[in-house]
């Protein structure tokens, strides 16, 4: 099956937080068999800079808190397609 996804830059009611990043990464980890946590619906005020530094962030915190297997950590644009 392959997931398309598109229309990734959307609004939020409230900018992402390092302790928001970190809360999604443990909900995501606390899943049973999560391989991939892919991040979208991005804040339309950030540049692709800024999602880059999320990216980093959040991938940073996966490797400090993995238990076992590794998850991988994306950021969703438009017209990425993920095989599942």
């Amino acid at each position: 099956m392959r997931v398309r996804l598109w229309r990734t830059r959307g609004s939020i009611p409230v900018a992402l937080t390092s302790a928001d990043i970190r809360h999604k990464i443990e909900q995501a980890l606390a899943l049973a068999n999560v391989k991939h946590l892919c991040m979208f619906h991005h804040e339309p005020a950030f540049d692709d800079e800024r999602i880059e530094s999320v990216l980093k962030e959040t991938i940073r915190f996966e490797k400090l808190t993995r238990t076992e297997q590794p998850l991988t950590v994306t950021a969703a644009y438009d017209g990425m397609e993920i095989e599942l």
